[in-house]
Formats: C-alpha cells, structure tokens, sequence
C-alpha cells in the first residue's frame, strides 16, 4: 500500500482508493509502534476524505502525523492544507506526504 501514496489522484475513485491506502499504512504504522515501543497512537476516521468538507480530515490526519513523528523523530511536514482541485498544490502534497510514510515504513521495518 506504501507505493500507492505516491500516485497522484485525479478523480473521486483515486481519492478513494488513496484514503484507503493512507489508513490502511497509518494502522500499519500504529500496529508496528505499538508492538515495538508499546506506544498507542490516536485513532481518527480518515476513511474516507470527505471531499465536500475536508477541513476536519485535514486536521484529525496531522494529529496522526504529528503522534507518529513525535515517537520516530522525524520532522513532519505541515498537510493541514490541501485542495484536491489545485493539481500542483495536489502534487507536492502527495509526494511531501508519501515519504514521511516511506520514513515512518523504513524506521518501523514495515
């Protein structure tokens, strides 16, 4: 499912199929620190985007980059600002996103 974060979405049907990707890792990632450092992370709805109103999505997301990061040390990005219709803003948030999960993946092993 890692790999599929990197695709850019550009319709409904790949904005699906990328939130699903997205909380499918975050609860990999969730799994893997509570099995390795007996950390709970906490659990938002992330699936799925709510395209009409993201704005509460965008911020519940951060909440479970920041958790994450803050167990890993790594230095998050800031993905509270999104807007699916602005495709260069779209992509540069995919890929800034992408591989602070590939960070996350390759410090846990998963």
């Amino acid at each position: 499912m890692l790999a599929s974060l990197f695709n850019i979405p550009s319709n409904k049907e790949q904005i699906n199929e990328f939130s699903f990707a997205n909380k499918d890792h975050h609860t990999q990632i969730a799994q893997a620190l509570q099995r390795l450092y007996a950390v709970t992370l906490p659990v938002y709805l992330i699936d799925p985007i709510p395209l009409f109103s993201p704005g509460v999505w965008l911020y519940n997301h951060q909440a479970m980059h920041d958790a994450q990061n803050a167990v890993l040390g790594i230095q998050g990005n800031d993905f509270t600002d999104l807007d699916f219709d602005k495709p260069d803003q779209l992509s540069n948030w995919i890929w800034l996103h992408a591989n602070e999960h590939a960070q996350a993946a390759k410090l846990l092993g998963i």
